[in-house]
C-alpha cells in the first residue's frame, strides 16, 4: 500500500468552514512545504483566501480510483 494521500483544508475567515484548498499531498511532503502565502478560492463566500502551510490541515481523500464515478457499472 502507497503512502496516505490527503487534501489540504483551511478554514473560511468569513463563515468559520474548513473548505479544500484542493491540494492533494501526503503528510511528508505536507510537512516540508516552505510556509509561503497561498491563495484557495472559498466556496462558501465566494473570495479568494489567502493562507500559509501552517494555516491548513491534511485530512483524509478518497483517491479518484475509490470514487464512485470511476467504479465499473454492471
Amino acid at each position: 500500500m502507497g503512502r496516505f494521500m490527503g487534501v489540504l483544508v483551511v478554514k473560511c475567515h468569513v463563515t468559520g468552514r474548513d473548505f479544500s484548498t484542493g491540494i492533494h499531498t501526503d503528510a511528508g511532503t505536507f510537512g516540508r512545504m516552505k510556509n509561503e502565502v497561498m491563495q484557495s478560492r472559498c466556496p462558501y463566500c465566494m473570495s479568494e483566501h489567502s493562507w500559509r502551510p501552517l494555516d491548513a490541515k491534511l485530512i483524509d481523500a478518497t483517491p479518484p480510483t475509490n470514487s464512485i464515478a470511476n467504479q465499473d457499472r454492471r
